[in-house]
């Protein structure tokens, strides 16, 4: 069995091994050794990757007790050879994870709030709270956290042969259905619990922990959280985010938020005025349409093509039009390649518009639907546009002619 040096010192960063098998696999070479420093995947904490003799250790994994190192190349059984891991991203890791256990003691201990998932992933971990929590009391969890970053405890792992050897013990957690030798990381004056990854050895280690983000789950609440270096690059990368809003408003970086909503507040109303401006308009293009409108038997019919008018107000103007009785209004506008249609109808013509539209459909080569007194509609811009308007405006005169 592989003997596992990261479980006595998370600091060891190589070792000599010796190869005790090679399995080939797709792609590459499975490698047990006789010790490792190369931690698996566990505990919600991705490997370590390294290397061994002239192979690259792309991860390790677990099978039925037996540790898997994933080699790029085959390597002679029997071989004594130097295996070294990737410090960095083990570092990284482990400050990831023992501030994990910072942050979930401090929620525990603050608000009785219980971890019940954990994810560490390569630019973000999360932890899944069994309670919801407000702004509030995430920041004070995340200053409790931090305090102890700043306490520069000891963090000490420690393996027992039982459960009942763990009964005098300040368990926040404990992992269910594990067996002997049972390990439990404690750190001095904050949390306790079962835990099989590599951890910091002081929590100083850590560098400082920030929640970037929560948002409700499965009745808790799951909290993403950055610590260390990743941390420190975060905020970094903020700095320089509200540096360069900064400059773009010509003020103080500290007065960026008011920037901000200053505009949002002056955008808002440009648009209840635009809003305001384009009704407008389209009353008086309603009352064009309707001046120009043909007769057909006892009906009105409006066919027009506006191709200056957006697509969104095709609606709206077309519903302007319907102010007179048994009034049927095609509407069509051609911007960006794209045609756009409305046809719109009063009640009292008794025609479904769903079915009308199929003509228009077959005729501009687009789709749409509707039912009742309106269906809407888009499909390819032609060249042909006005003849296609001309033929549908022929179709509807004689459709409408024929109601009574």
């Amino acid at each position: 069995m592989t003997k596992r040096l990261y479980l006595e010192n998370s600091h060891l960063r190589s070792c000599e091994a010796v190869v005790e098998a090679c399995l080939p696999t797709d792609g590459g070479f499975d490698l047990v050794l006789d010790q490792t420093v190369i931690f698996h995947n566990a505990g919600g904490q991705p490997c370590d990757t390294g290397r061994i003799g002239d192979a690259v250790i792309t991860g390790c994994d677990e099978r039925d007790g037996v540790l898997l190192h994933h080699a790029d190349r085959a390597l002679p059984v029997g071989a004594r050879l130097p295996l070294t891991l990737d410090w960095p991203r083990r570092f990284d890791h482990m400050q990831q994870h023992t501030g994990e256990h910072l942050l979930s003691y401090a929620a525990y201990r603050l608000y009785g709030a219980n971890n019940v998932g954990f994810h560490l992933a390569r630019d973000t971990t999360t932890i899944d709270l069994d309670r919801p929590l407000d702004a509030a009391q995430l920041l004070e969890i995340q200053r409790l956290a931090n305090q102890f970053v700043a306490d520069d405890l000891p963090v000490q792992a420690r393996c027992y042969d039982s459960e009942a050897a763990l009964s005098d013990l300040p368990l926040r957690k404990q992992a269910e259905g594990i067996r002997a030798p049972i390990r439990i990381v404690q750190i001095e004056g904050a949390d306790c619990c079962t835990c099989c990854a590599p951890h910091c050895q002081r929590t100083s280690e850590v560098g400082g922990i920030l929640i970037t983000d929560a948002a409700a789950y499965k009745g808790g609440m799951r909290l993403n959280f950055l610590c260390g270096q990743r941390a420190l690059s975060y905020a970094a990368g903020l700095h320089g985010d509200m540096d360069r809003l900064a400059r773009r408003f010509s003020t103080a970086r500290d007065n960026v938020v008011q920037a901000v909503t200053k505009l949002q507040d002056e955008c808002a109303q440009l648009r209840r005025r635009q809003r305001e401006l384009t009704d407008a308009l389209n009353g008086y293009l309603a009352r064009e349409l309707l001046a120009g409108a043909k007769a057909a038997g006892r009906c009105r019919l409006i066919v027009s093509v506006l191709p200056e008018i957006a697509p969104d107000r095709l609606k709206a103007l077309a519903q302007m039009t319907l102010r007179q009785s048994k009034t049927l209004t095609l509407l069509m506008s051609a911007q960006a390649g794209r045609l756009s249609y409305v046809l719109s109808a009063t009640e009292d013509l008794g025609l479904d518009m769903g079915e009308l539209c199929q003509a228009v459909n077959a005729a501009t080569g687009g789709k749409g639907g509707g039912r009742g007194t309106l269906a809407q509609g888009a499909g390819p811009a032609s060249a042909g546009l006005a003849e296609t308007a001309e033929q549908l405006t022929a179709y509807f005169e004689k459709r409408l002619s024929q109601l009574r």
